[in-house]
């Protein structure tokens, strides 16, 4: 019955959202400690993913993209909770986002295994893939 529930509404808050130009998932209700429910996200990964990348392409130079900052933050953190949702799918992804160049990427990367509960080996790829890059000089 539950199941039902969420369905339902996650439905009426995708209308909403369409109709009110907001990011779906921004609609997603969470606890008192700002958690979503993540039984409201059932995108496919793609979703998630390209959401992910979205956020990506917005941090290249204002010059190349001008993008509002609070949706850059929203797709990044609904991006990452909705990997987060789709469980061991995302693994691979998450893995692929230790190496990135850019270090929040690396950050989330690291955060969607730990939540899904792969834990980095003393010294193993996901620790040493999350340390700053060196810098040739």
């Amino acid at each position: 019955m539950t199941g039902t529930w969420i369905r339902a509404h996650a439905v009426l808050l995708h209308a909403f959202a369409r109709f009110s130009r907001r990011m779906r998932e921004s609609l997603y209700p969470v606890d008192r400690s700002g958690r979503p429910d993540l039984r409201y996200y059932t995108a496919p990964l793609a979703h998630y993913v390209a959401m992910y990348e979205a956020w990506l392409d917005g941090l290249r130079p204002a010059s190349q993209r001008r993008a509002d900052g609070q949706r850059l933050f929203a797709l990044r953190v609904h991006a990452t909770w909705g990997l987060i949702a789709r469980g061991t799918e995302a693994m691979d992804y998450a893995r692929g986002l230790l190496r990135h160049e850019e270090a929040d990427a690396r950050e989330d990367g690291a955060a969607i295994l730990a939540a899904l509960g792969e834990r980095p080996k003393r010294e193993g790829n996901a620790v040493r893939a999350t340390r700053r890059p060196s810098r040739p000089r």
